[in-house]
């Protein structure tokens, strides 16, 4: 019990720079592992075995495929007031990666740019929490010229689950 105390403390080293999209280290497998469980018997020929891993594989396949073409040709609903990025961004993620990062978006009043700071073709802005403005995040933008080349939040959130956080929204909102 004390190691999962303890974990607060070092977790963030060793999942620094992974990208997980929000997934548990052992939910893939495990799903794999329960479908897999499903129909296994114990009476099974290792030839049998392979057919079974094979079809459950194509079956997993077969769904996410499905997935795919139905987020491809939907448009997650967004209210005619929603912010101009909620708009632009429920064309451009699927329906379940919308509805995350449509939490990030809906943060944007809680933040604002507190300050910013240019550097060659590094722009450098503080974003601060309105209630609290000792809260603070830096969101590193690299320009090459006038074409945007990255964007990195202090947060992690586009590291850690591959999606913008409020930070960066209230960075993109500052700069229209």
């Amino acid at each position: 019990m004390r190691m999962y105390e303890l974990r607060k403390k070092w977790y963030r080293a060793y999942t620094k720079g992974r990208y997980f999209l929000g997934m548990q280290s052992n939910q893939s497998s495990e799903s794999l592992n329960s479908r897999l469980h499903k129909n296994l018997d114990r009476r099974m020929s290792l030839v049998d075995l392979l057919e079974h891993s094979d079809h459950c594989l194509s079956r997993i396949r077969k769904n996410e495929a499905e997935l795919d073409a139905t987020a491809s040709d939907t448009v997650p609903f967004t209210e005619l007031a929603a912010e101009p990025l909620e708009k632009s961004d429920a064309l451009i993620y699927t329906p379940v990666m919308f509805k995350k990062v449509k939490q990030q978006i809906e943060q944007l009043s809680k933040w604002e740019v507190a300050e910013v700071t240019k550097n060659d073709d590094v722009v450098l802005y503080t974003v601060a929490r309105k209630e609290s403005r000792h809260v603070t995040y830096d969101v590193r933008f690299d320009m090459a010229g006038p074409l945007l080349q990255s964007v990195n939040c202090h947060c992690l959130k586009m590291y850690s689950e591959e999606i913008p956080c409020a930070h960066t929204f209230s960075v993109l909102k500052f700069i229209n």
